[in-house]
């Protein structure tokens, strides 16, 4: 396969694989390697699939998947065109990739801010409470489905708590 043509598979089925489009590999073989036997382009996509897979779950570098697919090239899995494919690809969703695998892996809400201050007590009715320390805390926190602030807790604590 040439540059475009990986390039072409990798996008394909990175957005089947992590953004959840439904992209078939029929479709995929029509647009990409039309007239290839459907076995010869089944094996192409599960080599591609499992690569993918390695370089997304390992966050590989750069380099890592440079030396990878020349190891593959020198053991003729891979031509010369595929390796330059791979690794523009890499070079460009890496980081795209990771962020939707870490997006996928959270269950909860997430720290969005986290402030404090602390307050010291100068005038009260009780002289027990002048000069006293209180610490103010607030956490803000961002939902995981739609990114909108979630929740904003905010308490106090004095050096007894």
């Amino acid at each position: 396969m040439d540059v475009k043509k990986t390039l072409g598979l990798l996008n394909g089925l990175s957005k089947r694989m992590y953004y959840n489009e439904s992209i078939e590999n029929d479709y995929l073989r029509e647009q990409i390697l039309p007239g290839s036997p459907i076995i010869d382009f089944e094996r192409i996509v599960d080599k591609y699939i499992n690569l993918l897979s390695d370089f997304v779950t390992s966050d590989m570098s750069v380099n890592d998947v440079v030396v990878k697919v020349k190891q593959m090239q020198e053991d003729n899995q891979l031509n010369a065109d595929e390796c330059n494919g791979i690794t523009k690809f890499w070079k460009v969703n890496r980081t795209k990739l990771h962020d939707v695998l870490i997006q996928q892996s959270l269950w909860e809400d997430k720290l969005k801010s986290f402030s404090w201050r602390i307050d010291v007590s100068t005038q009260s009715k009780s002289i027990d409470k002048i000069n006293k320390p209180t610490a103010i805390v607030e956490l803000k926190s961002k939902s995981r489905l739609n990114g909108q602030d979630a929740d904003s807790v905010v308490f106090e604590m004095d050096q007894e708590q």
